[in-house]
């Protein structure tokens, strides 16, 4: 259980601080797709982080064994967890998809 928490707990932070700043109410329907983009978001920077800043690449899941490892691992993804929500809150306005729908004109033929 203590190997799952730095991989899952997270992104719980994630969905409640980017809630908080879109002072909405959430449904457990937007949850579970928001919650898992997390899990996959912050734990692919870690690995990436890990990977090629700290040239960590032997054993990656034999490392959960160890419980320094599993502290290091939830601190830095804490920190990716508070860093995604505010991030996208602050770039959501400078991003937008625009639809438009026109009406097309029909044409009779006689």
């Amino acid at each position: 259980m203590m190997q799952m928490l730095p991989i899952l707990f997270p992104a719980l932070i994630s969905c409640a601080l980017q809630q908080k700043l879109e002072k909405k109410e959430w449904t457990v329907g937007k949850l579970i797709p928001v919650w898992g983009v997390y899990t996959v978001l912050i734990n692919f920077m870690n690995l990436l982080l890990y990977q090629y800043v700290f040239k960590n690449d032997t054993g990656w899941m034999d490392r959960f064994a160890n419980n320094d490892f599993i502290i290091r691992y939830l601190l830095l993804a804490i920190i990716f967890a508070i860093i995604f929500p505010v991030l996208k809150f602050a770039l959501n306005p400078f991003f937008s998809i625009k639809i438009e729908k026109k009406k097309q004109k029909e044409n009779k033929v006689d």
